[in-house]
């Protein structure tokens, strides 16, 4: 006789239900579940420090002046700040699509005028690599990028 295993699965009001599974299964179910959450966690990790940072942790120190507390909001979410933001600010690709469009017809109208580009809290520089894609970076005279916050400026050595 092979042993059993109950599992309980709790609905939304709290009732319980079960199911008897044969106890050779139970691997499979961890190694199911630990496949879950791995992707599950590579998918998330970015909202939920995104979540954590803006809703949860505190911004900084009542001492601390604006620039302090803007680089400590920042700073925990730096390095997932664009995959966060593709999904919040919705548009940016258009947005950029038009500029594209429209600095296309302005070069062509006024081959001789600069084109200069100065991205005012471009943080990450995602808007400047992802201009790319429908603008050429090269076809500007100037592109200037100026962002306050700290933990997004990266100096390249």
């Amino acid at each position: 006789m092979r042993p059993f295993l109950k599992v309980a699965a709790v609905g939304c009001l709290g009732a319980g239900v079960y199911k008897t599974y044969p106890s050779n299964v139970l691997p499979s179910i961890a190694a199911a579940l630990s496949i879950v959450a791995a992707v599950s966690w590579k998918y998330l990790r970015p909202y939920l420090i995104f979540v954590w940072m803006c809703f949860f942790r505190p911004i900084g120190k009542k001492q601390e002046d604006q620039r302090q507390r803007l680089d400590s909001f920042y700073q925990g979410q730096a390095d997932v700040y664009d995959a966060t933001r593709t999904r919040l600010l919705r548009g940016r690709q258009t947005l950029l699509r038009l500029c594209a469009a429209h600095l296309r017809q302005m070069k062509k109208d006024n081959p001789d005028k600069p084109l200069v580009w100065v991205d005012i809290g471009g943080g990450t520089g995602f808007n400047i690599e992802e201009m790319d894609t429908y603008f050429p970076i090269g076809d500007f005279d100037s592109v200037y990028l100026i962002d306050l916050c700290q933990p997004y400026v990266y100096f390249p050595a």
